[in-house]
């Protein structure tokens, strides 16, 4: 694979090397730039652009400017997104360089360049095939998970992933695919990010396509593990479990399976009610295919979440 995980520099890539986790390697920002804008060389790195603000030159150094382009672009790193200071202080830098004339794209690291992100970026459509969907964009393990970020940089973080939901959706199948335990997923936090921003069932609503449920089962087709650890279904308009949000009898609403074992597992409910996005999880004792058939055959009788989610304790807890 030529393009690897993103780092600022060809320098800062190289001296990063593999990733432990995947063993892929990295790829610097200035490298992915010659491919996104051929025709660009004035690009500066770390450099002042010689910006005046309320009367006082600016010492920030943007990580890569171009005149021509009037782009600056930051690829903030974990530490965006630890302190509200620093948080704060982007947002008013990304304003500064906008009076000025430049537009200003922030990079998260927790996002990787693929196409689509390219695209949603830069407006750029690159023909080759760069940074691989299927490749989670963020290690599932390790100081950049959720864990590591204050309050307000998890709030942040959803924010953005909002902007790029087929990356979100790979990490949270590999996320889940990772779990061994309960324990496993909730000292990640990967849960605040996804049930307190309810990030993941709005991010499935955008994604209620066909194009993405082929994806999805290409992402499956190539990770043998994916059916014996994580399984997912949605609800259909005819009763199907294919892939859809459409509900029938409760509404909109996706079954989410984790750390399944041959006694139990964990189930998960993102639904819409009213306009808003909820989420509820349950720790249930039996065969997770054959209740997850009998919850979709009876749902039918159930006319509210409410009812539904009773349903559930009543039966299974």
């Amino acid at each position: 694979m030529k393009w690897g995980f993103l780092r600022e520099t060809i320098e800062a890539a190289k001296k990063a090397g593999l990733d432990k986790y995947t063993g892929l390697h990295r790829t610097g920002l200035d490298e992915y730039l010659a491919a996104i804008f051929p025709n660009i060389d004035d690009w500066v790195h770390d450099k002042s652009a010689n910006i005046s603000h309320e009367g006082k030159k600016l010492r920030n150094r943007p990580d890569y400017r171009s005149e021509t382009l009037k782009l600056i672009i930051e690829f903030d790193g974990l530490q965006h997104y630890t302190s509200p200071d620093q948080i704060e202080n982007d947002m008013r830098m990304k304003s500064i360089y906008e009076s000025a004339g430049y537009t200003c794209v922030r990079i998260p690291y927790f996002i990787q360049l693929t196409n689509t992100a390219v695209k949603e970026l830069f407006g750029v459509d690159v023909a080759e095939p760069l940074f691989d969907l299927y490749t989670p964009s963020i290690s599932m393990v390790g100081k950049n998970t959720p864990a590591y970020l204050c309050p307000a940089g998890i709030r942040r973080m959803a924010n953005e992933f909002r902007r790029f939901p087929d990356q979100y959706a790979v990490n949270m199948h590999v996320v889940l695919l990772s779990c061994n335990s309960i324990d496993d997923w909730n000292k990640t936090e990967w849960q605040t990010l996804d049930a307190c921003y309810n990030v993941s069932s709005e991010v499935a609503v955008e994604l209620d396509t066909p194009e993405f449920c082929q994806l999805m089962d290409e992402f499956s087709d190539n990770n043998e593990e994916y059916h014996r650890v994580y399984h997912r279904l949605y609800k259909t308009n005819d009763g199907g479990l294919l892939g859809s949000l459409r509900g029938v009898g409760v509404g909109s609403y996706m079954l989410t399976i984790s750390s399944p074992s041959d006694s139990s597992f964990l189930l998960h409910i993102d639904y819409k009610e009213d306009g808003h996005l909820y989420n509820t999880s349950f720790s249930i004792i039996g065969d997770y295919e054959s209740i997850l058939m009998q919850i979709e055959s009876d749902n039918q009788l159930c006319t509210t979440m409410d009812e539904l989610i009773d349903y559930i304790h009543l039966n299974f807890i």
